[in-house]
């Protein structure tokens, strides 16, 4: 649905950019409209790509550089169609990105000046920017997103690629172990994953603390930072994979009515966060907490470690906080009401075992 709901912000942009811009807006649009009839697939294929749908909700919100941001749109929507070899004929692009991107084809391609997207772009791409952690998910070394370098953390300073004097291959290892966990005690989470993850974004290594983020604009991005240990890993992903959730249903749903200006206390920032904020944490959580407790219910061996069962009460503990804020609070939407509703079912779930 939020796939839809793109294809109809994409038809319905207004934006004033350059003369250059306006005219490679224009031949993508042609483009696309001329799939419709018979390939309506590849327009979905092309909007769930991070490095096309992130410009593309840029522009849509009227956040970053309008030419730029529609030099990424253009740019990265051609290069997908031709890796696919889905255009009929060449497309002349006369203000692309300097660096053409795509996670699903693992493929990059540098570019100066004006480009054409064609059937002759795959064999010009190279390789290297991207590795594979399985399905459609890859390990990016570069990336596009018009707004990686905002950061509404206190203790960070944007999102920018690091791999922290670790190479590819050791965050590899650690992803695809935090996801085989995810898979062997929350395996419905892991084909949630299937379907909304399309790149993990490496931003650092840190043995004592780990740091982690999404944009709801880049949804299929995550931005994780590399730790020595497993749960930690798998704590993150779970974490992001359900802000990615929440801000797909955004795009359908304000969820909450309260104005971003309204801000509370939450259970995991030192600062005060708006009430949206405090649903992201709870609502990011409360998986986590299932996966411990998944975890401990089947014997699982990382949870005989020293501190496993702690953990967990300490999650809990600050959801119950979180919850008491968020529901004292709220005013949610019809939708929202749902989502409110179900975490006091697992509220209650949780008390029910501490108390």
């Amino acid at each position: 649905m939020a796939l839809r709901k793109l294809f109809e912000d994409l038809r319905a942009l207004r934006v004033q950019p350059s003369d250059a811009s306006a005219r490679d807006l224009r031949r993508l649009r042609e483009v696309l409209v001329g799939f419709l009839p018979g390939r309506p697939g590849a327009i979905a294929s092309l909007l769930r790509d991070p490095v096309v749908a992130a410009p593309l909700r840029c522009l849509r919100d009227g956040l970053g550089d309008v030419d730029e941001c529609v030099a990424e749109l253009v740019g990265q929507s051609l290069f997908q169609l031709a890796l696919d070899r889905a255009l009929d004929a060449p497309v002349q692009v006369e203000r692309p990105p300097p660096v053409l991107l795509s996670p699903r084809h693992g493929a990059h391609l540098e570019v100066r000046g004006p480009w054409t997207a064609s059937s002759r772009t795959a064999g010009e791409a190279a390789r290297g920017a991207y590795h594979g952690l399985g399905d459609d998910l890859v390990l990016a070394t570069r990336d596009n997103n018009p707004l990686r370098s905002l950061e509404a953390h206190p203790d960070k300073s944007g999102n920018a690629v690091d791999l922290g004097d670790h190479p590819p291959v050791e965050w590899c290892a650690a992803i695809q172990g935090a996801l085989t966990t995810i898979g062997e005690y929350l395996p419905e989470l892991r084909q949630e994953a299937r379907l909304f993850l399309r790149q993990v974004v490496p931003v650092g290594f840190h043995a004592e603390r780990h740091e982690s983020a999404t944009y709801r604009e880049a949804i299929g991005t995550v931005y994780l930072s590399l730790h020595p240990d497993r749960m930690t890993m798998t704590e993150a992903i779970v974490h992001e994979l359900s802000h990615t959730k929440l801000h797909a249903l955004m795009e359908l749903d304000a969820v909450l009515e309260n104005p971003p200006d309204e801000m509370h206390a939450s259970p995991v920032r030192p600062d005060p966060r708006p009430l949206r904020g405090v649903l992201m944490a709870v609502q990011a959580f409360v998986p986590v907490a299932r996966l411990y407790e998944r975890m401990i219910e089947e014997g699982a061996p990382l949870a005989k470690k020293p501190g496993f069962e702690d953990r967990f009460a300490e999650i809990v503990r600050g959801n119950a906080e979180g919850s008491a804020v968020l529901f004292e609070h709220a005013r949610p939407t019809f939708v929202g009401a749902g989502v409110l509703d179900e975490l006091r079912r697992w509220n209650a779930h949780f008390e029910g075992r501490f108390t």
